[in-house]
């Protein structure tokens, strides 16, 4: 009904859930959502946290700063590989 997508559009712009989180509150789908904001042009989300703050750089994600190695750098050299 009319009155449940004004609550998921309260939901959305005013809250701080993904909108996965507030699809399954609704019994809805995120893309039923997604449809929705862009055909009625909701307003920006206020309360969202940025995705980036959930996501960890790759120096954080190697150990003790360790770069992953580009395998094209070094033909030939690989662990336990003779290099003679």
């Amino acid at each position: 009904s009319n009155g449940d997508w004004l609550r998921v559009r309260a939901a959305y712009v005013e809250g701080r859930e993904t909108i996965e989180a507030i699809a399954g509150q609704f019994g809805i789908s995120a893309s039923a959502i997604s449809r929705r904001r862009k055909f009625e042009g909701w307003p920006p989300r206020r309360n969202a946290i940025p995705a980036q703050a959930n996501c960890i750089s790759s120096a954080q994600a190697q150990p003790d700063g360790i770069e992953p190695r580009d395998e094209e750098s070094a033909p030939g050299d690989s662990f336990g590989a003779s290099t003679t």
